[in-house]
């Protein structure tokens, strides 16, 4: 019963290894969003709203984009 339990936590830590590797992982990727961002200019991000068929897709394009 005791290695039951002992395993049970090992998974639970590798779990929360995973997640702690993501988290770590999340500045690079932000870094990353804001280079690009830094290069794109209204105009641009205008043209490719502009070109979106309806309100809808803006929507998801926003949330997306968050």
């Amino acid at each position: 019963m005791v290695e039951l339990i002992s395993k049970k936590r090992k998974t639970k830590s590798d779990d929360d290894d995973d997640v702690l590797e993501k988290l770590l992982a999340a500045p690079e990727s932000n870094a990353a969003a804001a280079k690009f961002m830094s290069i794109v200019t209204d105009d641009l991000l205008l043209e490719i709203l502009i070109r979106l068929p309806d309100c809808r897709s803006i929507i998801q394009c926003s949330s997306v984009c968050k």
